[in-house]
């Protein structure tokens, strides 16, 4: 299963929480998540014009590394907590989610968000328990390709192709 630029949010947006205090929710998007019967993969993507590869290392931004870890987290408590239900997740999750996260609250019941989860969560549990950080390289035929990447826990997928425009487009087949 493929799960093309499932939606968490852009991240920005504050929801106040019954002792009036402001937390968002929302935590961005990633480029895709695949569940295979081996593993669960966690993909963001960057291609060899992106100005966060410098010489041949290749560093994520805080945001991104953040994103994997509060997914997994979301994922991990999923899965060995089996709810019934949204609310019945946030209830008994809501204070160990916010210890680990400080700013963050779990996605309000009823919201976009909660639903996006609720949907991806659900749509992953049949597959791998494993679950893994990758970033997808796509790069120009003959450019650098990166040897680091930091964090060194992301697996690189490096995917060469040949543009079709001056702007870079290309086919994926």
């Amino acid at each position: 299963m493929i799960i093309y630029r499932p939606s968490f949010g852009r991240g920005g947006r504050l929801k106040t929480t019954a002792e009036g205090s402001k937390k968002r929710s929302e935590f961005g998007e990633f480029d895709a998540i695949v569940g295979t019967a081996a593993a669960t993969y966690l993909v963001e993507s960057k291609w060899s014009r992106s100005p966060e590869l410098r010489d041949t290392e290749l560093t994520l931004r805080e945001a991104q590394i953040h994103r994997h870890k509060v997914f997994r987290w979301y994922l991990d408590n999923w899965r060995s907590n089996h709810p019934t239900s949204w609310e019945e997740f946030r209830a008994k999750n809501s204070i160990s989610f916010e210890d680990k996260f400080s700013g963050l609250a779990i996605a309000p019941q009823g919201s976009i968000l909660a639903q996006n989860l609720e949907f991806v969560l659900d749509s992953l549990k049949p597959h791998g328990k494993d679950v893994r950080d990758v970033l997808l390289y796509l790069a120009v035929s003959g450019s650098k390709v990166p040897n680091a990447i930091k964090p060194s826990h992301f697996s690189l997928v490096h995917m060469e192709y040949t543009p079709i425009s001056p702007g870079g487009y290309f086919e994926l087949r």
